[in-house]
């Protein structure tokens, strides 16, 4: 029984570490496509958004 609990909790680990890397994957994601609509927008500005 313990080992098969051992597995069950190692799994869960695992997913939360995969879970805990898309959010600021996601989050990245979002800050630069936000600059290129920045510089999509005031292509003289792209100095200083960049």
């Amino acid at each position: 029984m313990s080992e098969t609990l051992a597995a069950v909790v190692g799994n869960v680990g695992t997913i939360g570490y995969g879970l805990a890397a898309i959010g600021p994957g996601v989050g990245i994601g979002i800050i630069f496509g936000n600059g290129v609509q920045a510089i999509a927008r005031q292509p003289e500005a792209a100095g200083l958004i960049r």
